[in-house]
């Protein structure tokens, strides 16, 4: 049967009169709002309201817990104006090698940033450096953290650094543009965790290359032209390079039994500075839905406290 439409009274025309005008006016408020906002310019937000919370799970990594000062004399060999020019200077470099993932190694400083004038002049670059480095953390909230000799004692790292962020909260990293992709992330935790979970020819924490892409060839799912865009390349040995330069893996070249040379990974500095050990321990057994032992947090605490006191 067809609708048919029923006449509405007076009452009913008035009523939505009303409805009608109703909207108009909130519209209206809300577009005032707006303009009110709009020329008052952007809206703060305060640190100690619910936007952002500094907080993490599992508080182990050096960008945390590690006392980065540097020494600082009171005066140097150079005029307030020199000293002035030279910390911005380093400044601008430690943030070139920051976003580059690079380490920033004092044994080239004079080279690199202070130059033939000063380069002559006893430990300036070390109180250069020291200097810049407050500059940047109080500026942007990144920090210089140095190489733990005791578990790196390469002589490429020594009195090496790196520049991390030192901001735990997401939102902020994100806005700070120092957060990670998501997918890179993922695979960092992912690998971290297999070759921590490893054990290497009776050696924890150290995998082979070999064993490693094969491992990640049969938990992924994706095509290559999906990896490719994720990570930047379509094989694993590639990303694994990748992250070998940026210091999260240290590769190494190690015998076998038979005389085969094998190409050796384990966690790099930047891995240890970055994320931690516990913070991996915690990843491997959440995956597996157990508990971390007390006694495993305890080795970890004291080993991160032995790290600490020889530096």
């Amino acid at each position: 049967m067809p609708a048919t439409r029923r006449r509405r009274g007076p009452e009913a025309l008035e009523g939505e009169q009303e409805e009608t005008t109703g909207k108009e006016a909130q519209r209206s408020v809300r577009q005032r709002q707006s303009r009110e906002q709009d020329a008052a310019g952007p809206q703060e937000y305060d640190l100690a309201d619910g936007m952002w919370n500094f907080t993490q799970t599992q508080v182990e990594p050096w960008v945390l817990t590690h006392d980065d000062t540097m020494p600082m004399d009171d005066t140097l060999p150079i005029g307030p104006d020199e000293e002035k020019m030279l910390v911005s200077k380093m400044s601008r470099y430690v943030l070139m090698k920051g976003s580059h993932l690079e380490p920033i190694q004092t044994s080239k400083l004079n080279e690199e940033v202070l130059g033939a004038k000063y380069r002559k002049k006893r430990n300036l670059a070390r109180q250069i450096l020291a200097r810049a480095a407050a500059h940047v953390n109080k500026t942007f909230g990144y920090r210089l953290l140095r190489v733990p000799e005791t578990r790196f004692p390469q002589p490429r790292f020594k009195d090496c650094y790196f520049l991390v962020n030192g901001i735990q909260d997401g939102p902020l990293r994100t806005a700070l543009g120092r957060e990670q992709h998501p997918a890179m992330k993922g695979l960092l935790m992912v690998v971290f965790a297999a070759i921590y979970a490893s054990n290497h020819n009776s050696q924890n924490n150290r995998t082979t290359e070999t064993h490693l892409v094969a491992y990640l060839d049969k938990i992924d799912t994706m095509s290559k032209a999906v990896r490719q865009q994720l990570f930047g390349h379509q094989n694993w040995s590639d990303v694994l390079a990748t992250l070998c330069r940026q210091h999260y893996l240290l590769k190494t070249m190690q015998k076998d039994p038979e005389g085969n040379t094998l190409n050796v990974l384990e966690l790099g500095p930047r891995a240890f500075l970055e994320v931690g050990r516990k913070q991996i321990v915690y990843f491997i057994h959440e995956a597996v839905g157990e508990d971390v032992d007390r006694v495993v947090l305890e080795e970890l605490e004291e080993s991160a406290a032995q790290d600490q006191e020889c530096q």
